[in-house]
């Protein structure tokens, strides 16, 4: 299980108050669903994008185990006055709602197979699960592999489980702002995933950002973040869903 720590906390505030990036997001899942509709942000980490959907959408619950990252949406939902999100602290596994969701959102969580049985349970209409689209860690200096959790991945499981579904691929600019050089040192190094970024020196960090014109934030690491986005109406998932993916029969 994905595990926050002060610095991460502290580095995604800075990145997702920097772009436009979750207000295009929200846009473009939007376009796939009835905006009356009450969605869920399943594993909504810090809020950005539950926020986003919030001002697009009826009715958001966003779910996360996490009191430290649901800390920061409580702060900004209560800054910005938005009434019409319901936190939820607790696994969405175990957090069903009292009516079926809407629709349910998945972005950059877990295991396909994990959506798509809690999509079942708690939804009764589309799940959109957006996956990364890119094969190595964006900001490992090692270029370590990602492994699952892919796009590619995802639709090859909907592919061989027999579930039709809507696909669209996209990227969209998600960078780093940095108030220091050592900022961007102890980014990079918490986010290695090998011997290289762990190492990472100012100097060699520096060779990875541009200068700005912001003085709070006169560093910036560029990152195009590749994504690929799937639709699926819970209906068509089928009831024996667990056993297709252990490939048992009847």
């Amino acid at each position: 299980m994905f595990v926050w720590t002060p610095d991460m906390v502290r580095f995604l505030k800075d990145a997702s108050e920097h772009t436009a990036y979750y207000e295009v997001l929200a846009q473009k899942i939007a376009a796939h669903l009835d905006l009356r509709s009450h969605v869920c942000d399943a594993g909504c980490g810090l809020g950005y994008l539950s926020l986003a959907l919030a001002k697009r959408f009826s009715f958001v619950s966003a779910v996360d185990v996490s009191p430290l990252a649901l800390s920061v949406l409580q702060g900004n939902a209560n800054a910005q006055h938005v009434n019409n999100l319901e936190i939820v602290e607790g696994d969405v596994f175990c957090k069903a709602p009292k009516t079926h969701y809407d629709a349910m959102i998945f972005c950059f969580f877990g295991r396909t197979d994990e959506a798509l049985r809690i999509a079942k349970l708690q939804c009764h209409g589309k799940a959109v699960i957006i996956k990364k689209n890119w094969e190595t860690h964006r900001f490992d200096l090692g270029g370590a592999p990602i492994g699952s959790h892919t796009f590619s991945s995802a639709v090859n499981e909907l592919t061989e489980w027999g579930i039709p579904y809507k696909s669209e691929t996209f990227a969209l600019e998600f960078g780093q702002p940095f108030a220091t050089l050592e900022d961007a040192q102890l980014f990079f190094q918490v986010y290695a995933k090998s011997g290289e970024a762990q190492n990472v020196s100012p100097e060699e960090a520096q060779k990875h950002l541009v200068r700005t014109a912001d003085k709070a934030y006169p560093y910036y690491l560029p990152s195009l973040k590749k994504m690929g986005m799937l639709v699926v109406d819970t209906g068509d998932i089928p009831d024996d869903i667990h056993k297709k993916m252990l490939g048992e029969q009847e």
